[in-house]
């Protein structure tokens, strides 16, 4: 998963995704690649690593992807 929103932020998105990702991971392994945001408390699969969500910061997203290769690859942006 590939979100800009995902808990401890409240937002409907951020909800949305991280129910998908539970209910997903019954039968897969599943990586969310996040926004930094802050002291968060530790959880497994779950990278907040952006910054900001610009073309910049590209080079974070190939690296998280390079590094666990994933098989199938779901993307969320809101405006």
């Amino acid at each position: 998963m590939v979100t800009p929103t995902y808990p401890p932020t409240k937002c409907g998105m951020a909800d949305y995704t991280e129910l998908l990702c539970k209910n997903l991971s019954k039968a897969h392994e599943v990586y969310v690649l996040t926004t930094k945001t802050g002291p968060a408390p530790s959880r497994d699969n779950v990278a907040g690593i952006m910054n900001r969500w610009s073309v910049f910061e590209y080079g974070k997203i190939k690296q998280f992807i390079g590094k666990i290769k994933p098989d199938v690859m779901h993307i969320q942006y809101h405006e």
